[in-house]
């Protein structure tokens, strides 16, 4: 009676069977089942692997080229110099060349020969004309050096940027050996030995 009454109300009105309900239940579950078993099942593909293998193969190779580019390279000569060599500021700007002199006994070059002019100069430019450097306080301690008044450094005064008038010790060296080159003509270089020290104990001080 109660669905002959809703066929009047609403003509739409079509009683759903039970075992349709079920039916569609079921067949929900199943396309579930299938969806998860179609996506479960999926697997990369062989050209999907091999890009994979070859990719990580590439970066392992290039780390561990790195690393032993790192740990077997060869150091540098600036560098080996740096490390076996005390501190000094000139050590970073230094730049290292080849160059042949004819050194033997009996040649000559423009250091060597009796004294003229231009080798007085070519002699003041590696020695005492050679440019002075700039020293600081952390300079100072690097090298083991103070400023005391039994032995007083050279101040700058702060007006030129201040710090202390430093001199390469190479460029000292080879005034001392110019000095000695003197001695041997000091009949051309009559200033060159000291009127208060011997002609022999000037050259001793310079060796």
């Amino acid at each position: 009676m109660a669905s002959t009454f809703l066929r009047k109300l609403s003509p739409l009105y079509q009683p759903v069977d039970q075992n349709e309900g079920s039916t569609g239940l079921d067949g929900c579950e199943k396309s579930s089942e299938r969806i998860c078993s179609c996506h479960g099942s999926g697997s990369a593909s062989p050209r999907f692997k091999l890009l994979f293998v070859l990719g990580h193969t590439f970066l392992f190779t290039l780390y561990a080229s790195g690393l032993l580019c790192i740990f077997y390279r060869e150091p540098s000569f600036e560098s080996c110099t740096i490390k076996a060599s005390t501190y000094s500021p000139a050590l970073p700007v230094i730049k290292y060349h080849t160059e042949h002199l004819d050194a033997e006994i009996i040649q000559i070059n423009k250091y060597r020969g009796p004294p003229t002019p231009q080798i007085d100069a070519e002699w003041m430019k590696i020695g005492l004309g050679a440019a002075g450097i700039r020293l600081f306080d952390d300079d100072l301690k690097k090298l083991n050096k103070s400023d005391t008044l039994e032995r007083p450094l050279h101040r700058i005064p702060a007006e030129f940027g201040g710090g202390y008038l430093g001199m390469i010790e190479v460029f000292h060296l080879l005034h001392c050996l110019n000095a000695l080159r003197k001695g041997v003509y000091h009949d051309f270089y009559p200033e060159a030995v000291n009127s208060t020290i011997d002609g022999a104990a000037w050259k001793r001080v310079h060796t």
